[in-house]
């Protein structure tokens, strides 16, 4: 109990928001989740003036619908991602909402 209390002094009680509803085994869970996260660095890449191309903006991306996109383009998109991956390139996207099902992934929107 004394993380959980250290938690709350961090200011990151939000985390345990429905801590007491969740069953014994999903506290653990949890626990060890929020644990296994280091906020110290974290709160170090939050500090950071470091920028790495100055060429490049950060700009909202305009909504789309699955329905907008037929088979071709989504396997077009897919092996341009790839593509870029295997280049170590990437981007950073964050995505609000529930599920993954508007993104074409089953689960969590963790691995779009």
């Amino acid at each position: 109990m004394d993380y959980i209390h250290s938690l709350k002094e961090k200011g990151l009680d939000y985390l345990l928001y429905f801590y007491n509803e969740l069953n014994e085994e999903s506290k653990k869970s949890l626990l060890n989740q929020i644990k296994g996260i280091d906020f110290d660095y974290i709160k170090s890449l939050s500090n950071s003036n470091q920028i790495v191309d100055k060429d490049k903006s950060i700009e909202p991306l305009k909504g789309v619908k699955k329905e907008d996109f037929d088979e071709s383009k989504i396997n077009e998109l897919s092996m341009l991602g790839s593509e870029i991956l295997s280049k170590g390139k990437y981007a950073v996207v964050t995505l609000a909402g529930r599920t993954g099902n508007k993104t074409w992934t089953y689960g969590t929107k963790r691995y779009v």
